[in-house]
């Protein structure tokens, strides 16, 4: 399962000089100016995660509509990965074989590949790809905590609702 997730924030009020919340009217959302998007020549694809090898990252179906990306990873240890994250920008796609059971399954092998694709039109120009997180099938992990703290979130959710479910509630 991949999950785009796009980090938002919203103003809700403003502080007097006493100290007091006031509303405040609804502001417009600032737009930060649009990178260009990117067509012919993928940004840097870089690990940030020990022992998680880029092997090759390149654009598929180069100049059509359903233009994508395709980033090969190859998992140096002898341990199982279980969820991977990639992020550029303010995005993040997570591959993750813990939401959809208690008990999470491999994604990567020991030694093995994984290729992970995903639409061309999500990356800007010039904003680099990183691999951010990892969590291992012996629940070990790395990377960065916010990342993690995500991934163990969205795990948290989907076991709410597998248990609810379970109960026969909706």
């Amino acid at each position: 399962m991949v999950i785009v997730i796009a980090v938002l924030s919203l103003v809700t009020g403003a502080k007097t000089r006493f100290g007091q919340t006031q509303p405040t009217a609804p502001r417009a959302k600032v737009q930060k100016p649009s990178l260009p998007k990117v067509t012919d020549t993928l940004p840097p694809v870089v690990s940030r995660v020990a022992n998680i090898t880029v092997l090759n990252a390149k654009i598929e179906n180069q100049g059509k509509e359903e233009a994508g990306v395709a980033i090969e990873l190859r998992n140096e240890t002898k341990k199982a990965v279980t969820a991977i994250t990639l992020t550029f920008g303010e995005v993040s796609i997570t591959q993750d074989g813990g939401q959809l059971s208690d008990v999470p399954t491999t994604i990567i092998e020991p030694q093995g590949t994984l290729t992970i694709r995903f639409a061309l039109s999500n990356l800007e120009k010039d904003v680099p790809v990183y691999v951010a997180a990892v969590i291992y099938a012996d629940n070990s992990e790395t990377g960065q905590e916010v990342v993690l703290e995500l991934i163990h979130q969205r795990r948290d959710t989907e076991k709410l609702k597998r248990d609810a479910k379970k109960k026969g509630i909706q």
